[in-house]
């Protein structure tokens, strides 16, 4: 949270408490969630492909699903 407050305070010069500083930091926070999930999807991806599968099979699509499984 301390990146959303430093970019939607300081750098956005939003003041707080606002509605606009509000909707700045459940919008980066969000955005910032969807890149972290990518960035594990894409990991995820890549040791699917290092195991030697390829995408587009269902062995890979399988290897994909079961690494996104919390263990």
């Amino acid at each position: 949270m301390a990146r959303e407050h430093h970019a939607c305070a300081v750098i956005m010069g939003f003041p707080q408490p606002g509605k606009l500083y509000d909707a700045c930091t459940i919008s980066l926070d969000h955005s910032l969630s969807e890149l972290d999930q990518a960035r594990l999807v894409s990991t995820d991806r890549s040791g699917c492909e290092r195991r030697g599968l390829r995408p587009g099979t269902p062995a890979f699509a399988v290897c994909v699903v079961n690494a996104e499984k919390p263990q």
